[in-house]
């Protein structure tokens, strides 16, 4: 009897556990496809989300400290900032035009672009807001 009772527990305890793996793979396949049928929602919300938090970032002060300093020395020049400026756009038409053969270029243009946008962040903000983003301790 005792051993009867022990593989009953044990034969219930295994049909649970596989219930619950069942489960889990069911909820990882279906997590994979809302990422794969809304992957560009999901970009675009965090896109969205990262630019919302600029203003919170700028009076966090991060544009007053050290990148403050770069940002005087760097791109506080207006021919830097025309050649920078130039050089995102550049990286964002080569990328857009790439004809995806080759992952090592697509992946050195998307570093360029995000480099260039995050670089130039200040200027495109201080040229549509008119109101400078970095090192002036308020937006």
């Amino acid at each position: 009897m005792k051993n009867f009772i022990t593989t009953s527990l044990l034969h219930s305890a295994n049909l649970g556990v596989r219930a619950i793996c069942a489960r889990v793979n069911d909820a990882h396949a279906a997590g994979r496809t809302i990422a794969r049928d809304y992957h560009a929602s999901i970009r675009f919300a965090l896109v969205a989300l990262w630019l919302g938090s600029i203003p919170a970032i700028a009076h966090a002060g991060i544009w007053n400290g050290g990148l403050c300093n770069i940002y005087q020395q760097v791109l506080d020049n207006e021919l830097l900032e025309i050649v920078s400026l130039s050089g995102l756009v550049g990286a964002l038409v080569a990328w857009l035009l790439d004809d995806g053969h080759s992952k090592i270029k697509a992946m050195i243009l998307k570093g360029m672009v995000g480099t260039l946008g995050i670089i130039n962040a200040p200027l495109l903000w201080a040229q549509v807001f008119n109101h400078g983003a970095a090192c002036s301790g308020s937006m």
